[in-house]
């Protein structure tokens, strides 16, 4: 499972998705990115080994998404969401982004604060927000 931080750009924190599920795992640098590539193209790689859509994976992450929100996140356990950014991970203010968040059982979310990011992870988010800021662009020049 692929568990994304980001809007666009599909950047997956795989260090935060196995201690969630109470793995101790040590992702080598060299099999970053081909996982990021697995996770970017899972679409595309369901279609092409059972020649059918990816359709029913897609409404499952929205089920689970709902879910999450409907119910909110277990005690210790956090999900992705597009939310509003307060600053955090040195995203600026009113950015809607994707965040690890916890959910409430009232429905609100929060942030999750203090996950550890390396240089390589602080370089995805980066980009990722460069490029919805060429998209925000583009789609006020319409």
């Amino acid at each position: 499972a692929c568990q994304s931080v980001s809007v666009t750009g599909e950047f997956q924190t795989f260090q935060h998705y196995f201690k969630q599920i109470n793995l101790s795992v040590s992702v080598p640098a060299d099999m970053t990115k081909p996982a990021i590539r697995v996770c970017i193209t899972g679409g595309a790689a369901v279609i092409k080994a059972r020649g059918l859509s990816s359709a029913m994976s897609a409404a499952k992450a929205i089920g689970d998404h709902i879910h999450d929100w409907w119910f909110g996140t277990e005690e210790g356990q956090w999900t992705s969401m597009g939310v509003v950014s307060d600053g955090s991970y040195n995203i600026p203010e009113g950015v809607i982004y994707s965040f690890p968040v916890t959910i409430g059982s009232d429905r609100s979310w929060k942030i999750v604060q203090g996950l550890a990011q390396d240089d390589f992870a602080t370089e995805k988010m980066k980009a990722t927000y460069n490029e919805l800021l060429e998209e925000a662009t583009a789609a006020a020049s319409l």
